[in-house]
């Protein structure tokens, strides 16, 4: 069986193409950021809107109550600070839990 030489253009392709590869994958990044704006697909919406103001309602109460457990035999005791609230919807409240090595 005979070998065939490797001549000065196989390694010229064998070099040249892996470095192309390399540039066109950098060329993708600006390809797709202009495809993505002429199709639209760009995952975001070029715009800003401003974020939609609810009223809160005073009246309306709703008991929020706070549980946590552990696995028997846990060397940890954990637990809120309170067992449960009343709070209105639409207002940020903060809630404590503690929890203690044994």
């Amino acid at each position: 069986m005979e070998r065939k030489k490797i001549t000065k253009g196989f390694w010229i392709k064998l070099v040249s193409v892996p470095i192309l590869m390399f540039f066109f994958a950098f060329a993708l990044v600006p390809i797709y950021e202009v495809l993505c704006d002429i199709t639209g697909f760009n995952g975001t919406t070029g715009r800003v809107e401003a974020e939609q103001q609810y009223e809160v309602n005073e009246e309306r109460l709703v008991t929020v109550s706070f549980f946590s457990s552990t696995m028997p035999g846990f060397p940890v005791q954990f637990g809120p600070k309170v067992n449960s609230i009343e709070v209105v919807p639409g207002k940020f409240y903060t809630v404590s839990y503690v929890a203690k090595n044994n």
